[in-house]
């Protein structure tokens, strides 16, 4: 109980040091808050613009293009590039590639503060674009104004950070539309080939049918009586068996020629841009509100600690005029 009292007339004293010395406080607050408001007004802004890309993929990688229908014999005969169900390319990994960043470095873009379109290094100030360290400097400096993150449900959402809003909402358009026009541009060249080869294989198995039915048709015109030749009987049944192989490695194919022009029939988009980018009233750095709590919290702090030491110094400077 003694020193729940004790504790209660500590904290008072204490809150009764700080009221009387409140003008320090208010001062230390003060002075905080206002060099928090110049920080803010004066500040550069930075605007963000998202998009998002979704990929269609993952409903299309279950028309499989035949090999897990087929015996697995003939697994190894097919397509081989159309049997792949996985897609080869990774969104993220086209976001950060060199060759994309170079391609907007090398663009004009239209900013809200210029009457005419200029590229990413002069609206930055360098002054040698054709150097390969200012090249370096300026996309490192691209690399941590663009962000990719990857949903669960294939949904890829590209956000862009800069300095002008429009500037923002122009690269990530142009982002959005290079990859769909990329990837969809792959996606059919592999199409088209995994057809082309199915195609080829499917050639090499009909010339391979023709001689294995061509050596049976010369064995039977030199032997027409073998039922009493076992010998015979046996080399027959090899040849019908050849036959017999042949041709269901040529039905296997057919339904893998069936598949793969179904495939190229179909909707060519593998990734499409499901929200535009669009511009953002409101900058999201610098972060106003949070500044000002931040000042105001810091100038409670700061002024605290002088009414402290504003108190050490006067008991100090009156133990020494005691002594």
């Amino acid at each position: 109980m003694n020193n729940d009292k004790i504790e209660d007339f500590n904290f008072y004293k204490i809150f009764k040091i700080v009221v009387e010395n409140r003008n320090i406080v208010i001062l230390s607050v003060s002075v905080a808050v206002i060099l928090a408001v110049l920080y803010i007004a004066f500040a550069a802004r930075v605007y963000e613009s998202k998009t998002s890309i979704v990929d269609l993929s993952y409903e299309s990688n279950n028309l499989v293009s035949g090999l897990s229908d087929m015996p697995p014999l003939f697994k190894g005969l097919s397509g081989a590039v159309s049997s792949d169900s996985s897609i080869p390319y990774f969104i993220p990994d086209i976001v950060e590639s060199r060759l994309l960043k170079e391609k907007i470095l090398s663009l004009d873009w239209k900013i809200e503060s210029l009457d005419s379109p200029v590229n990413l290094f002069e609206f930055w100030g360098f002054e040698d674009s054709g150097s390969l360290e200012i090249t370096d400097s300026a996309i490192s400096k691209l690399e941590d104004m663009i962000k990719v993150e990857v949903t669960d449900s294939g949904l890829y959402i590209i956000t862009v950070l800069s300095e002008d809003r429009q500037l923002s909402v122009n690269i990530a358009n142009f982002i959005s539309t290079y990859i769909v026009e990329y990837v969809n541009n792959k996606q059919s060249d592999l199409k088209l080939k995994a057809l082309d080869h199915t195609l080829k294989e499917i050639k090499k198995v009909e010339i391979k049918l023709e001689k294995a039915e061509n050596r049976w048709l010369n064995f039977r015109e030199k032997h027409p009586m073998i039922m009493d030749n076992p010998t015979l009987m046996l080399e027959e049944a090899r040849f019908q068996r050849e036959i017999k192989i042949e041709e269901q490695i040529l039905i296997a194919l057919e339904v893998e020629r069936a598949k793969d022009e179904n495939l190229n029939s179909k909707l060519d988009e593998v990734v499409t841009q499901l929200d535009p980018a669009r511009p953002s009233f409101a900058s999201i750095y610098p972060r106003s509100f949070l500044i000002i709590v931040i000042s105001f919290i810091l100038g409670n702090i700061i002024g605290i600690a002088l009414i402290s030491l504003n108190i050490t110094r006067k008991n100090i400077y009156r133990e020494l005029n005691n002594s």
